[in-house]
């Protein structure tokens, strides 16, 4: 009997530790001056401290990107990457600080300029002086480092070079390794005929002349390529475009080159499995 009522007493305890009530601390009271026009310390200093937090380690990663020391995104990488990709990186840099950043007020300078001669801020060509600062690029090497063939980096090694350039518009440009430009340039390096590659590759990758993607539609999603509409169909040795009318494009300014994204039927012949009768190409 005393054991049975010495638990029934512990449990009874237990039971009014665990499910007893919290009681909230009360609200201090604020000055009636300041109650209607200020919040409460605790509303008004977290999302402060978040945002800067963020600020702190956005500018911590952009530090690391141009800093000469591998950053730390990175370490896990170390053993992949070449002695090459450190070579590459090292003149980018070098480059930025030494040749455009000087150049930076003339560019400003030659921009304002010439967006007085045009409607729109898109049509602005190249100021003048980045044919000065291609040529020294190129005499440094590190022209459109995108393609292996001429950067000799792997797709790793070229990714943290891209980081850099894309927090530069500028650097991008000059060093030619601009979108849409550099995707049209992978085309005609892999699959152009040599009349193509002497016709737009070449004039391209001396930055000669500019490309763009033509893939929006009218009507369409069409940055899903499955909805594209416009048809490529075969005509005996030629082929015919179908479309009912060319949509804005990338890279507004002085286009010499489209590619165009659009359907064909195919036929795989003895293909084995499910073959789809539509693909996407440009």
């Amino acid at each position: 009997l005393k054991l049975k009522l010495a638990l029934c007493s512990f449990f009874s305890v237990l039971e009014s530790f665990l499910f007893r009530p919290t009681r909230q601390p009360p609200l201090k009271k604020s000055n009636s001056s300041s109650s209607s026009n200020n919040t409460t310390p605790a509303t008004a200093t977290a999302p402060a401290k978040t945002a800067k937090t963020d600020r702190d380690n956005n500018n911590n990663n952009k530090m690391q990107a141009f800093d000469q020391t591998i950053p730390d995104a990175l370490l896990p990488y170390k053993e992949k990457l070449s002695a090459r990709f450190f070579e590459v990186r090292a003149a980018v840099l070098d480059f930025q600080k030494t040749v455009i950043d000087p150049a930076r007020p003339t560019i400003q300078s030659q921009k304002a300029e010439l967006i007085k001669t045009v409607q729109y801020k898109i049509q602005c060509p190249d100021p003048p002086i980045y044919a000065e600062l291609r040529a020294q690029a190129r005499a440094r090497g590190i022209m459109n480092l995108f393609l292996p063939e001429v950067s000799k980096l792997s797709v790793l090694e070229y990714a943290p070079i891209a980081e850099i350039l894309g927090m530069d518009d500028i650097m991008n440009n000059v060093l030619n390794c601009n979108a849409p430009d550099t995707g049209n340039m992978e085309v005609l390096q892999k699959y152009g005929t040599p009349k193509q590659q002497k016709q737009w590759l070449e004039p391209l990758l001396r930055a000669e002349i500019r490309s763009a993607f033509a893939m929006t539609e009218p009507g369409v999603a069409s940055s899903d390529a499955t909805n594209i509409a416009t048809r490529i169909e075969a005509d005996g040795d030629d082929y015919v475009i179908n479309e009912k009318q060319n949509a804005p494009v990338t890279n507004g300014s002085s286009e010499e080159l489209f590619d165009r994204s659009a359907r064909f039927s195919c036929s795989w012949g003895e293909a084995v499995g499910p073959v789809p009768s539509t693909a996407s190409t440009l």
